[in-house]
């Protein structure tokens, strides 16, 4: 088959890491070197570590100044620690449930309720779009990064969450199954005059590979030559940008 032309309605953001170390430019004044940077940042810990009027770990201190200095880039950034990375990879190479409430994160805030599937854990206890969860599991959301976050409402296993959730006046403890899995990560339907509809309500883990054997070949066979394929992503609103790649890349490499 011919290459498709290859038309989005909505693009995910491509997000993108800038660390200005010359930090000193954006204020109006001298930059400093990174050599004076890191001089600083020394200085500081030394005073945590000699005056502080606790006894703190080093290394949870310079945890915790990465933690910030990366959460508050963007939404999409994050600092995780040797725990946290490890159930991320986890939860990525394996198809993982959740609560089928999908949030949205900015830095310092609570996270606020995007939408929720239907028929999911979620749904069934009540939880609505533009609800705020204030706690996972007890803890405080406030100084999570989205990533993070996001991560309390997934699990391999299928056990429940603890979430306190805020509705205007209203507080709710709840216990959220995390059972939920989207039966099919995109749906294919055909279009006059293009190669048809890419319907993609997940970028999860796996995702490409769905498309690739479920989706691609019916694409092959009905697209018209030099036909536009439309790929719609106006539902999504979880996965990663890797996974993106992938989706991507099923239309744009040359062996496709």
């Amino acid at each position: 088959m011919k290459k498709n032309r290859l038309l989005l309605l909505v693009l995910p953001p491509v997000l993108g890491l800038f660390l200005a170390w010359e930090i000193g430019a954006l204020r109006g004044r001298p930059a400093r070197s990174g050599g004076q940077d890191f001089d600083l940042l020394q200085k500081v810990m030394a005073l945590i570590k000699n005056d502080y009027v606790e006894e703190k770990n080093p290394v949870e201190t310079m945890d915790g100044a990465l933690k910030g200095l990366l959460n508050s880039l963007d939404p999409a950034s994050c600092y995780l620690d040797r725990k946290t990375t490890g159930r991320y990879l986890e939860i990525q190479k394996a198809e993982a449930r959740d609560t089928g409430a999908v949030i949205y994160k900015a830095y310092g805030g609570f996270p606020q309720v995007l939408f929720v599937h239907d028929n999911s854990p979620a749904a069934k206890n009540g939880i609505k779009t533009g609800d705020t969860i204030t706690e996972f599991e007890g803890r405080s959301a406030a100084p999570m990064s989205l990533t993070e976050a996001s991560l309390y409402l997934k699990d391999n296993a299928g056990t429940p969450v603890k979430l306190k959730v805020i509705r205007e006046a209203d507080t709710m403890d709840l216990s959220v199954e995390r059972t939920f899995r989207l039966a099919e990560a995109a749906s294919f339907s055909a279009n006059k005059d293009t190669a048809g509809i890419l319907s993609v309500r997940s970028l999860r883990a796996g995702a490409a590979a769905e498309i690739r054997k479920n989706i691609l070949p019916t694409i092959k066979s009905q697209a018209p030559a030099k036909a536009a394929l439309i790929v719609d992503l106006r539902e999504c609103a979880e996965g990663t940008v890797a996974e993106a790649q992938k989706v991507l890349n099923l239309f744009l490499r040359s062996e496709q």
